[in-house]
């Protein structure tokens, strides 16, 4: 890719702090979201014995609340700058992966589904500030092939996702390796955040072209 005229991706845009910083974290915080989604049912549904139903209500909390914060989240990043923001919603992504594992085998389905809301705040209010300063870091000319790296990262990061849920997973679902999954994607979380640290601190203004 370094060598030919037009690139399918320019690899030098890793050079730029933001965007690699963007690209990893979105990675990290994809692999959270797929491995929590297989991993919520076989809690809920196969060692809690909740119905299907339940299960699906659990899970709203973390794709409801993250539709919901989403909007806030990008105003918010447009007033306070990226940096800040992406760190704060991962790291309330740890928190509630973190208390997911600390209550596995103790904590009822609403709580669950309490716990799956908090991890998705964190989701709402990360996720605009991780894309726009992953956008907004290129030169103009870049954006469009940014954009397709960021997104092909949120691909790989799904695949990574639910391979890494079944392989923590095992031949054994029972609470301890289901607890011990939530741990781990509490760890990734925390990197998220470390990654995060590398986004812009402030708002890019740029004049676009027309």
């Amino acid at each position: 890719e370094l060598r030919v005229p037009a690139p399918a991706v320019n690899v030098r845009l890793f050079r730029v702090r933001p965007f690699a910083a963007a690209v990893v974290a979105v990675l990290g915080a994809t692999i959270i979201l797929h491995a929590t989604m297989i991993l919520i049912p076989i809690l809920t549904q196969s060692l809690m014995r909740a119905s299907a139903r339940a299960s699906g209500v659990a899970l709203l909390g973390i794709s409801a609340l993250s539709a919901i914060t989403a909007p806030f989240g990008g105003r918010l990043s447009d007033r306070l700058g990226r940096r800040g923001l992406a760190v704060v919603g991962s790291l309330c992504m740890a928190i509630g992966l973190g208390a997911l594992w600390w209550g596995t085998g103790r904590a009822t389905t609403a709580q669950v589904g309490g716990l799956l809301g908090l991890v998705g705040i964190g989701f709402g209010l990360s996720g605009p500030a991780r894309q726009t300063s992953a956008i907004e870091s290129v030169p103009e000319n870049s954006t469009g092939m940014a954009a397709g790296a960021y997104y092909t990262s949120r691909y790989v990061g799904g695949v990574l996702g639910a391979s890494l849920a079944g392989a923590m997973l095992g031949d054994a679902m029972t609470f301890a390796t289901v607890a011990g999954a939530f741990a781990v994607l509490a760890l990734v979380a925390l990197g998220v955040a470390l990654v995060s640290l590398g986004l812009s601190g402030r708002v890019l203004r740029r004049v676009w072209q027309t």
